[in-house]
């Protein structure tokens, strides 16, 4: 691509450049020494969660996507990130170095894009700044040192916005394809987003002015992420004899979500270790109990505790559990998503008390961000709608620190913009 007016490709590199270094220091220099170089701290460089890496190896070896080869194929996880793992031991061995390599990579670009993305929406200023910001935000470094989701998901996150935010600038059936295949993509990663579409397609249809504008594109991108799922859908439907779009375990988390709140408000538990522990052995217990394990409590916690999902049957009984708990008191589910409105931004293992700081410092910059003119931007109003979907998603459902990762790009960008505003207003102030 050849530069533009206004030279962005080179901010773009400078952004990636710094990014990139940032990211090399802390997964190869600072996390693997951390415990030594600060007593308090401590990581795991390189840990697989959530069952990737065995899906993956499986995949490599010729089993499919499975978790091991006894226990045949599983769709108890979204594809995308599996064989992304799979595609990388493939080529580079199974090693988790290259994987740490991929995801350094990964999250440069993402502050890059979201470079390109702040500049389109705002200024070159506010896409620097917001970039850079994000380049050292404490979270979107600490969970890519794991062989975990995250650092693929916000790239196509920033990416799946980039491409819609263009869409909104420019509508054409070209650009719907390629965000549509964007949230496609995302959503084979996690399953998270696939109702955002749907949202979106539905604020067009309401708004006259936006249905003469944008229905065309909403139906076309709609449709091109129903494609890329597509192939996917089919998988598990001649695999399982189910309609599965992309994953099951939405009964897991849901009655998990269920029970750490439980606990929490109970003062069973104030942190993520403590509470999914707790949560991980109750659900042990209740699966027992009703026939669908003849293994040891033991053995049956190990392996959860390594894949951290249920197979499709248990899955069932657990949400048929979860939706009977909630009728017999809604106030549950009520309270769960009160409760969770809060632990989202800093349920953790450790740091909780940084986690505050950092977030809420963050939310802050950005509603004043909004407050200072942001608003009037169709693009932050478009990046508003998605944070509050997803924060309101993960608060019914279940919470995690980790989550704010998903959403923490588009505040930052909001953020910048209302750093931009006041040091333009310091610099306009007559002396």
């Amino acid at each position: 691509m050849s530069p533009e007016p206004g030279g962005k490709w080179p901010a773009f590199v400078a952004v990636f450049l710094v990014a990139l270094a940032v990211r090399a220091a802390f997964l190869f220099l600072l996390a693997p020494h951390a415990s030594t170089l600060f007593p308090s701290l401590s990581s795991a460089v390189g840990m697989a969660f959530d069952g990737y890496r065995a899906i993956a190896l499986q995949v490599i070896s010729g089993h499919g996507f499975a978790f091991d080869a006894a226990s045949g194929p599983t769709a108890a996880r979204a594809p995308l990130y599996p064989l992304f793992l799979a595609a990388m031991y493939f080529v580079f061995g199974t090693g988790f170095w290259p994987v740490l390599w991929a995801h350094a990579v990964l999250g440069a670009l993402t502050c890059s894009l979201l470079y390109l993305l702040g500049r389109r929406m705002f200024d070159r200023g506010v896409g620097v700044l917001g970039g850079i910001l994000l380049a050292f935000y404490p979270p979107h470094l600490w969970w890519s040192q794991y062989v975990l989701s995250e650092t693929l998901l916000v790239f196509l996150i920033v990416s799946t916005f980039l491409a819609l935010f263009i869409l909104v600038q420019s509508p054409s059936v070209r650009q719907a394809i390629v965000s549509g295949a964007l949230f496609g993509l995302t959503a084979l990663c996690n399953s998270m987003i696939s109702f955002f579409p749907p949202l979106l397609l539905l604020v067009v249809i309401l708004s006259r002015e936006r249905r003469h504008r944008y229905l065309r594109s909403a139906l076309v991108m709609l449709a091109t992420m129903a494609v890329v799922i597509m192939p996917w859908t089919v998988r598990n439907a001649l695999t399982f004899h189910r309609l599965i779009p992309i994953n099951w375990s939405v009964g897991w988390v849901y009655l998990k979500g269920l029970i750490m709140a439980d606990n929490y408000v109970n003062g069973r538990g104030s942190d993520l270790a403590r509470l999914d522990d707790d949560s991980t052995e109750e659900i042990i217990q209740i699966l027992r109990s009703h026939g669908f394990t003849q293994t040891s409590y033991q053995e049956k916690r190990i392996a959860i505790s390594r894949t951290m999902c249920v197979d499709y049957e248990e899955d069932r009984l657990l949400k048929r559990l979860a939706v009977e708990r909630v009728m017999k008191n809604p106030f549950l589910a009520v309270r769960k998503f009160v409760v969770n409105l809060g632990l989202y931004w800093y349920l953790a293992i450790r740091f909780q008390d940084a986690l505050k700081l950092l977030n809420f410092t963050l939310v802050g910059f950005a509603l004043l961000g909004l407050a200072r003119g942001a608003w009037r931007a169709t693009g932050a109003r478009l990046l508003l709608l998605y944070c509050v979907y997803s924060y309101f998603s993960y608060a019914a459902i279940i919470a995690s620190s980790r989550f704010v990762v998903q959403i923490a790009p588009f505040l930052t960008l909001l953020g910048a913009a209302a750093i931009a505003s006041l040091a333009r207003r310091r610099t306009a102030a007559p002396v």
